[in-house]
């Protein structure tokens, strides 16, 4: 017999158990709900996980051996893309299985693999779930980040469904596309985000990245840079926008997507809405982030560098008068 239990035999014992692990899961909520009201930081990349997403974790596995359903819907009007790399390959079905649970699916689930070396040799996981309806397609390399959505907008010359990106490295909660396509439903012109950073003005320029401050409202706008990181919904229209607009992103923001859709969006005036008033960051795969991209892109200058060449006088001049219209501080 163990020692926990034995001790709840004790008369009073099973209470004051059940009260500590009260205190010690208040704790815990208190902590979480601290960090999901700070920016994200490549500092907050922490990707060790709760016993709570650990449990989760246990059941998406669990999910991947055994279930039969398919991981797509006949009935949906959303296609979702991601893209995998290197040792990430590995437990990508996670973040998968984590969207196939949920109530709503997509009508295409795509995997684009750009290594041909994966894509010829897929883990037992990725089988799986192939058989249950994901398609995973090779592709050229080069796009990087712009892999999970680029090919897609190319496939078609006039887009017919919405498109919901989403990243390998996240354990989306069950109500991930329902939110998405609820907030869709309320503003069907909008890109819908679950996170969205507020951009600030310096002057004639876009403030530093590491200054702008979480997005909290729920009302569309185009100072709203959302991430992609939760998850972000694009209307077919804007599809059309982005697959004409070509490969300049390769030249000025190859290693941010957000920066280039966002830049997109400003220019055709296409405002992002966020799911709601406040963002949202759902847990990390663990292991998942041990590559350099957030330390390229945050720590590194990257985000900003690409911001620079990215947005043209004419958009920050937009996002400016944005500001203004709103009666929103610029710095």
């Amino acid at each position: 017999m163990s020692f926990r239990s034995a001790a709840v035999r004790v008369p009073g014992a099973r209470a004051v158990w059940r009260a500590a692990r009260r205190v010690v899961t208040g704790t815990r909520r208190a902590e979480a709900a601290q960090i999901a009201e700070q920016p994200l930081d490549p500092s907050l990349a922490i990707d060790t996980p709760t016993a709570e997403v650990s449990r989760d974790i246990r059941r998406l596995r669990r999910n991947n051996r055994f279930s039969l359903r398919p991981v797509t819907s006949k009935s949906s009007s959303v296609v979702a893309t991601m893209t995998t790399h290197g040792s990430r390959v590995n437990e990508a079905y996670l973040a998968i299985e984590s969207i196939a649970r949920g109530s709503r699916r997509p009508k295409r689930f795509i995997l684009w693999i750009d290594d041909p070396a994966i894509a010829q040799n897929l883990p037992a996981p990725l089988r799986r779930l192939r058989r249950r309806g994901l398609e995973i397609i090779e592709v050229d390399p080069g796009l990087r980040v712009h892999t999970k959505y680029r090919y897609y907008v190319e496939s078609s010359s006039a887009h017919r469904f919405d498109m919901v990106t989403c990243d390998d490295d996240i354990i989306y909660p069950s109500s991930w596309l329902l939110g998405l396509e609820q907030v869709r439903l309320r503003h069907p012109d909008a890109i819908v985000a679950y996170r969205a950073h507020r951009i600030l003005i310096e002057g004639d320029a876009v403030a530093p990245y590491s200054t702008w401050p979480p997005n909290t409202s729920d009302v569309p706008g185009l100072l709203h840079f959302g991430t992609s990181v939760s998850g972000q919904l694009f209307p077919p229209a804007f599809l059309d926008l982005v697959r004409d607009a070509g490969r300049r992103f390769l030249e000025v923001s190859p290693t941010n997507d957000d920066v280039w859709l966002h830049f997109l969006a400003v220019g055709s005036d296409v405002p992002v809405v966020q799911v709601a008033q406040q963002p949202q960051l759902f847990p990390f795969v663990p292991g998942s982030q041990a590559d350099g991209l957030y330390r390229e892109n945050g720590w590194n200058g990257g985000n900003d560098r690409q911001i620079a060449t990215t947005y043209t006088p004419d958009v920050v001049k937009r996002l400016r008068a944005e500001a203004v219209r709103r009666g929103e501080p610029t710095v």
